[in-house]
């Protein structure tokens, strides 16, 4: 009993610690304990904690900052490159290294778009939560994507049962949802197939295609590319909805299908 209650303040302290999120704007406080050590060791946790998250906020603020101002420069790139490009004296070898730079422009743009979106994610700056009807979200997203299909003639096989219902930010649940369905269809083969299914609390969209260039234990991390056309970061923004909204992903290969599955 002696033993329990000298050894109280560190217990209380240690589930401080594992609770405590730097994100969350409130201060971490100890409770006051007359034993020396421990006094000691809340003073440097808690001096620790602060410079912690003081260093948290400055790398999300030059984040932010650095996509935000990122913008304009490229926009400006981008409209120059157009005009040079509709000029009437230039030679097939100046237009093409002008498309190539639009089109490295273009890409940097997006890259930059995806980047600012990660870390906003990350940053827990989606807070606004509401009931979404899964279902309904993927016709509306299938609707969208109805010309691709028939252009690269994947055929869809639809399961939506019951009522998939979760509670999420609604852009990104529309993102998560998005983000699935363009990657089974650009990782698609030609005359490919695509099946959804769902249910209560599931969400599983699997496609044909080609064996993955990388490894599937990291799939899901950042610049993971399964091939030289993408930036490896929409799965890194699937994983990152997903673990703020606490669904649990997996993702299997087998004959040729890639699946993926979310429990929520």
């Amino acid at each position: 009993m002696i033993s329990t209650k000298i050894w109280q303040p560190f217990y209380t302290t240690l589930d401080k610690i594992k609770k405590y999120q730097f994100k969350e704007l409130r201060t971490i406080s100890f409770p006051k304990t007359d034993i020396t050590e421990f006094k000691e060791l809340n003073n440097v946790i808690d001096d620790m904690t602060h410079r912690l998250k003081n260093d948290f906020y400055s790398l999300k603020e030059f984040t932010e900052n650095t996509s935000h101002e990122l913008q304009t420069p490229l926009t400006v790139i981008k409209s120059k490159l157009e005009l040079l490009m509709q000029s009437d004296n230039l030679t097939d070898t100046q237009y093409k290294h002008l498309a190539a730079s639009y089109d490295s422009t273009h890409k940097l743009g997006k890259l930059n778009d995806a980047l600012g979106l990660l870390a906003k994610i990350e940053n827990s700056q989606f807070e606004h939560t509401e009931e979404i009807d899964v279902n309904q979200l993927i016709e509306n997203k299938l609707f969208n994507y109805k010309d691709i299909l028939l252009t690269k003639s994947i055929s869809l096989i639809k399961q939506l049962e019951g009522t998939a219902r979760i509670n999420m930010n609604p852009v990104l649940a529309d993102i998560l949802i998005e983000n699935l369905i363009n990657n089974s269809i650009k990782h698609n083969v030609n005359g490919g197939k695509i099946t959804i299914e769902t249910d209560s609390h599931l969400f599983k969209i699997s496609n044909t295609g080609e064996h993955l260039l990388v490894d599937p234990l990291i799939l899901f991390q950042r610049f993971s590319k399964s091939n030289s056309q993408s930036f490896g970061l929409g799965l890194s923004i699937v994983r990152e909805i997903c673990h703020q909204n606490n669904i649990v992903i997996s993702y299997t290969y087998s004959n040729n299908w890639h699946s993926i599955l979310l429990n929520f």
